[in-house]
């Protein structure tokens, strides 16, 4: 199955701008009523099939690529892609 890596880096990104793109990609948990109630939000990778390898680094299905790159672009990352091939078992959810 063909599937993309991608690699960014967040050096010509402000600080807020890093902050989106985590939380876009990979979620966080959200406080509410002074920290009595805690929410999991999940980021776009852990709704589609991916693998995270590294840091900035991960492997998503060909066909997802039109739901994460666009954050990454919009928000100053310098990304590299590259295709690669991965069986379907190796792929899966976060």
């Amino acid at each position: 199955m063909k599937a993309l890596l991608v690699s960014y880096n967040l050096r010509n990104a402000s600080q807020s701008q890093k902050t989106v793109i985590q939380q876009n990609l990979y979620g966080y948990t959200d406080y509410s009523n002074g920290g009595r109630y805690k929410y999991k939000r999940d980021g776009l990778l852990s709704k589609i099939s991916s693998i995270k390898l590294n840091r900035g680094v991960f492997i998503i299905n060909s066909d997802d690529k039109d739901k994460i790159l666009p954050i990454l672009k919009k928000n100053k990352a310098t990304i590299r892609t590259f295709v690669v091939e991965v069986s379907k078992s190796e792929i899966k959810k976060i």
